[in-house]
Order: C-alpha cells, then sequence, then structure tokens
C-alpha cells in the first residue's frame, strides 16, 4: 500500500522534470529593432535588436534600469557565434515573446548563431548575419514603417505642432525648417 503513493510522487517528479525540459526558449525571428525587418536582414554591429519568439523570458516584461549595461536581465540573456568568435549582447528587455539588446561592435561580421538563455534553459540557435551597417530608422509606432522619431540637437521632436514648453526631451518643437540639425 504505501508503494502506489511513491510510484505517485515519482510519476509527478518525472512530469514535472519533462515540462522544465520542454521550456527551453525558441526563436522564430531577430530583426533590426529601428527598422523591424526579421528576415534574412542582417544586424548592424553596434545596433539594437529584437528576438522574438517564445518561452524567452518572464510572462511580464523586465525592462534594464540602466539599459546596455549588463549581459543579463531577470534570467535572460543573449550569445551571438561568428566565426567562432562568441559575444554576448548587452540587455535592454527581456519577455516571453521579446527580447531587446545591444550587439557589441566588436561582433564579427558574417553569418551568425543566436540563442537565448532563460533560467538556464537554452534556444535551439537561430541563423542570422551580422554586418557592418544596416540602416534603420525608429518610428512612432515601432513598426519601421509610417512617421519616423526625428528630433532636434536638444532631443525635442519634430512635430505637426509646437508645444508651449518646447525644447529638450519629452517635448514637440513644431516643424523642422531649412537648415535645421536634426536627428533620425
Amino acid at each position: 500500500m504505501k508503494l502506489m503513493p511513491t510510484i505517485g510522487r515519482v510519476a509527478a517528479l518525472i512530469a514535472g522534470c519533462c515540462a522544465m525540459l520542454s521550456a527551453a526558449p525558441t526563436i522564430t525571428g531577430v530583426a533590426n529593432a529601428a527598422a523591424n525587418i526579421p528576415f534574412n536582414h542582417p544586424i548592424a554591429q553596434g545596433a539594437i535588436f529584437v528576438i522574438y519568439g517564445s518561452g524567452l523570458g518572464p510572462a511580464n516584461i523586465s525592462v534594464a534600469s540602466s539599459p546596455f549595461q549588463s549581459t543579463s536581465l531577470s534570467g535572460t540573456s543573449v550569445s551571438v557565434t561568428v566565426g567562432g568568435t562568441t559575444v554576448n549582447a548587452l540587455m535592454y528587455y527581456t519577455s516571453a515573446t521579446q527580447v531587446a539588446g545591444l550587439l557589441p561592435s566588436n561582433t564579427p561580421t558574417g553569418s551568425g548563431t543566436w540563442t537565448v538563455d532563460y533560467n538556464s534553459q537554452t534556444s535551439a540557435a537561430f541563423t542570422h548575419g551580422v554586418g557592418p551597417n544596416s540602416f534603420g530608422i525608429f518610428t512612432v509606432d515601432s513598426s519601421g514603417q509610417g512617421a519616423a522619431i526625428v528630433t532636434y540637437p536638444d532631443y525635442s521632436l519634430v512635430s505637426p505642432v509646437k508645444a508651449a514648453n518646447c525644447g529638450g526631451p519629452y517635448t514637440t518643437c513644431g516643424a523642422a525648417n531649412p537648415g535645421d540639425t536634426l536627428i533620425l
């Protein structure tokens, strides 16, 4: 009679272990965070990227309090290997379906493999290129299409309307004029 509860506990332990083994992250795409183009478009050295998939991180998004300062965030890290050299990305945010980070500028160029590690579970390698440059402009809706995020040198936004408190980040300062210096 004592054997049955023990068998039940062992079965539960095995089921729990199998669930943990199948919980490895899965990568379905890698994209330049600005252009948001996940298909066969290399990520530039020094660029911000987004990885899409499942099981990549915690259920609720975790954003680094100091972005791009650490290679791990809430149990998530990203490694990129090109030509035998592996670099660890600097993390920006992590969630179950998206991870964003900064690809170090010393990453070699060429065809690379990307992996996400979450809570000691590592994804299968995902092949995606690394290049010396890749143009992308951040957009208002984060789609890589539509209205671009354009600022003046003080980081105030170029906008259809000029606010009374124009000047500095998070303010709107109206339309650009010929000769203005702008940041894309």
